[in-house]
């Protein structure tokens, strides 16, 4: 990671086993250290991701958090979801949308 990039996203966890689904902000080092302590897996399967994002979605409709499924929703339309990254485990599915990042993260591609 080039110096002084830092990326923001909008992470949507959905704890299978309580059903509960929990929104929050966080940037790249708290995004690393949640998937480290939390053992969560990268999702590579677009066709999955799709559908995940969709429930996740759908989820958010029924607990009436509109703007957080609409933003969501906006992802979804894309194929192939870019800007999205989807981790998984044994009791949680965690739904990570970048939603900004420093100009430093420019030049790192």
């Amino acid at each position: 990671m080039a110096s002084g990039c830092v990326e923001y996203f909008t992470c949507f966890e959905y704890r299978i086993p309580a059903k509960q689904l929990c929104v929050k902000n966080c940037n790249n080092d708290e995004m690393e250290r949640l998937l480290r302590r939390r053992r969560l897996e990268r999702v590579s399967d677009s066709y999955a991701k799709q559908a995940i994002i969709w429930f996740i979605e759908l989820e958010l409709l029924k607990r009436g958090k509109i703007s957080d499924a609409a933003l969501l929703g906006a992802v979804s339309d894309e194929f192939p979801i870019d800007g999205v990254e989807i981790y998984i485990n044994n009791i949680s599915i965690l739904v990570a949308v970048k939603t900004f990042f420093t100009a430093d993260c420019l030049l790192r591609h």
